[in-house]
């Protein structure tokens, strides 16, 4: 394999760095979260919203933990190349109309998804812990009030999640189908972008199956679905620079090809 290139262009290196941070702080946050799952009884019932208050006002660390998850999929819509692999090469000008196009609405629904997604871990980080205070210091006369406005919440949250999610999901999928039509199905990019595919398109399928039935965050599934996407994303970051590398190869030997080229 070739070395890094030195004369990758900022928008490589930035792609190269934010995408693995993005994924490394994500990760480092969501493994100290408890698996709402199996944590707190079952799901949706008076005991899972009154454990899950108790849990929240107990856990001195929550807010940094929802800092952590929360700002992963912003580094993620910062860091994510606009043009994942352009192309200079005119003859496959229908190829790179059919991958720009790719790319662009990978990028908007990245950025959407990842706006959602402040809203809901500023929902569960920062909010829902005031809101678990009043729960853990009211009256019984009040408890029911007081787990009433828990729960409109964690429904927020875990709607709104859902929503944020599919949208990264598209993103995924859109970014890795870009690369898989721009490179070889047997190479790495193309295995990045099989990936990207399957990993992207996993979320729809779990919500239609009822797989993510209320949302993700419940679902037995998460953990792996989370890791999976902050691995493709890492791995998306990194190959950003070796696209470049290859890129300029490729339009290298094209020049050389051309002014080699005899006169017609």
């Amino acid at each position: 394999m070739s070395s890094v290139p030195r004369s990758a262009p900022l928008t490589a290196w930035l792609s190269a760095i934010l995408l693995p941070l993005g994924s490394l702080l994500f990760t480092a946050g969501g493994a100290q979260h408890p698996r709402a799952s199996t944590a707190f009884g079952t799901v949706g019932t008076p005991d899972f919203y009154r454990t899950f208050a108790e849990h929240i006002h107990a856990q001195a660390n929550w807010v940094p933990i929802h800092a952590l998850i929360l700002v992963g999929p912003l580094l993620w819509a910062l860091g994510a190349p606009r043009r994942a692999d352009g192309s200079s090469d005119p003859s496959d000008a229908a190829d790179r109309s059919a991958t720009r196009v790719a790319d662009t609405l990978a990028s908007r629904a990245l950025v959407l998804g990842a706006s959602l997604w402040a809203v809901v871990f500023v929902a569960d980080g920062f909010v829902a812990p005031q809101v678990a205070h009043l729960v853990a210091s009211a009256a019984p006369a009040d408890l029911p009030t007081t787990l009433i406005v828990f729960r409109s919440n964690q429904i927020m949250v875990i709607s709104l999640g859902l929503v944020s999610w599919i949208l990264i999901g598209m993103a995924i999928a859109l970014f890795g189908t870009a690369m898989l039509v721009r490179a070889r199905f047997a190479s790495v990019r193309g295995v990045i972008g099989m990936a990207g595919i399957l990993v992207g398109l996993w979320p729809v399928y779990a919500t239609i199956t009822g797989e993510f039935n209320p949302g993700p965050f419940t679902s037995r599934l998460w953990n792996v679905t989370a890791l999976s996407s902050a691995f493709w994303f890492a791995a998306f970051g990194v190959s950003t620079l070796w696209r470049t590398e290859y890129d300029a190869a490729a339009h290298a030997t094209r020049l050389t090809a051309a002014t080699l080229a005899p006169p017609a």
